[in-house]
């Protein structure tokens, strides 16, 4: 069931439970409590988690990736949609400095990575390939990229969702690509 509402909540637990089923990410949560709601999500949904799981896990995603959240966002006060973005648009959006390549596109991040990846890249360039296996096979993985809504002409901010963007973009077979689109709004503090 979509929600016409969607909350910071909502976008963070998307965001947390992507890292949790994630094969990059298994390593960093891991632990009993970790397995345990690994194998409920696969099993039954995010649906079979508790009020207090949900929270957990959003404020673990927002305490973890505070070093891009508080640079870019997303804050509380912000409205959120989901929507498709096509293939033609998404090659033009900006990616984050983190990357080290501030002048990049995620196009060109995205080619960079296939074609001529640095040794740490590499690693992003097998789990591409390994998410293009996993859908290739009819699964789908879980969680949608997140990005940035900024003023015209400047293209949205891809937060997150890297991976699962490149193999949107690498396998040739999807016209658009599922994502939240956060826009900033005023801070009422």
């Amino acid at each position: 069931m979509r929600k016409d509402r969607i909350t910071f909540d909502d976008v963070m637990l998307d965001w947390a439970v992507a890292e949790l089923l994630s094969p990059t990410w298994v390593t960093f949560w891991a632990g009993a409590t970790c397995d345990e709601l690994r194998t409920r999500i696969q099993n039954a949904g995010v649906s079979s988690l508790s009020i207090y799981e949900r929270t957990w896990r959003v404020g673990s995603i927002t305490q973890f990736r505070s070093p891009i959240i508080s640079v870019y966002g997303q804050c509380r006060s912000w409205s959120f949609r989901r929507t498709a973005v096509s293939r033609q648009e998404l090659p033009a959006f900006s990616i984050i400095h983190q990357f080290g390549y501030p002048a990049f596109s995620f196009g060109d991040l995205a080619a960079k990575i296939k074609h001529d990846p640095s040794r740490e890249a590499q690693n992003t360039r097998d789990a591409v390939a390994a998410i293009l296996d996993q859908t290739g096979g009819g699964k789908e993985p879980f969680g949608l990229p997140i990005a940035i809504t900024r003023e015209v002409p400047t293209p949205p901010l891809l937060v997150e969702g890297y991976k699962r963007s490149m193999a949107a973009l690498w396998s040739g077979q999807v016209a658009s690509v599922e994502m939240f689109l956060c826009a900033p709004m005023p801070c009422p503090c």
